[in-house]
């Protein structure tokens, strides 16, 4: 007899899905600002999952979470995760509401 039990409906809840990624700094005058050792200065950045154009089309991110798509249950997370280049590299993330 197993010690696990599987749960036949999909878990609910509201969810994003999150990559990680950088982005240059620029001056005042939108001028690449540099590193002592020549390299472009970056910082690290949340993406957002925001909509795809379809198989194989475009996918959009974003920097807000408030223009994020948000998926309704764990498993459209997990099969819209599939469809994305590099997915090992995303997350599923649940988010909750501000009431607002």
């Amino acid at each position: 007899m197993s010690k696990y039990e599987l749960r036949d409906n999909p878990i609910k809840g509201l969810f994003v899905l999150v990559t990680q990624d950088k982005k240059s700094v620029f001056d005042e005058n939108d001028r690449y600002i540099w590193n002592e050792d020549g390299t472009q200065k970056t910082v690290d950045i949340t993406l957002y999952f925001e909509s795809d154009l379809g198989k194989d089309k475009a996918k959009y991110w974003t920097e807000d979470l408030d223009e994020a798509f948000v998926f309704t249950s764990i498993d459209d997370a997990a099969a819209m995760l599939c469809q994305l280049f590099k997915p090992l590299e995303i997350q599923i993330r649940e988010i909750r509401g501000t009431g607002k």
